[in-house]
């Protein structure tokens, strides 16, 4: 057996289309379903001691590119 270091690159984030597309796909919700849940995620869930935290920071994108105007330090 060899054994040996390989690195993954983490897949690219949801645009609302392409999550939309495969949470009916995959999992066979309706847009609206898919939506609520996306919301509740992004609203957060009460974790007791710890208050309430978001799960994901922004849910709804139509771009996964970064604006070189709005963040110039991202630019170089």
């Amino acid at each position: 057996m060899e054994t040996r270091e390989t690195r993954r690159n983490a897949g690219a984030p949801f645009t609302t289309s392409k999550f939309q597309q495969d949470a009916s796909r995959k999992l066979g919700m309706s847009v609206k379903r898919a939506m609520m849940l996306a919301q509740r995620l992004y609203e957060g869930v009460d974790l007791g001691e710890e208050g309430t935290v978001g799960l994901i920071t922004y849910m709804r994108t139509d771009s996964t590119r970064v604006s070189t105007t709005r963040w110039p330090r991202f630019a170089r």
